[in-house]
């Protein structure tokens, strides 16, 4: 199962003005090295998020934010 830590707009974009390339979902996994950051956005797929900090200048919405501005792309169900 997927642990969910936020859903975020990327720091340069407004929220009214973003797009699904903007938008991207911040779950935690865990393997061989530890815990660690994924990030998921429909445009771009997964990343790992090296930095955390990274999170602290981006604008955090909510799940329905989220939807509403990915709506039309594929966001697989369990980061939703």
């Amino acid at each position: 199962m997927v642990k969910v830590l936020g859903y975020y707009v990327d720091k340069d974009v407004e929220v009214k003005k973003a797009s699904a390339g903007d938008a991207f979902v911040i779950s935690e996994d865990e393997g061989p090295r530890g815990k660690y950051l994924v990030g998921y956005c429909p445009m771009g797929q997964h990343f790992e998020l090296k930095d955390d900090k990274y999170l602290d200048v981006c604008t955090k919405i909510d799940k329905g934010t989220y939807k509403e501005i990915t709506k039309g792309f594929y966001t697989p169900e369990d980061y939703l």
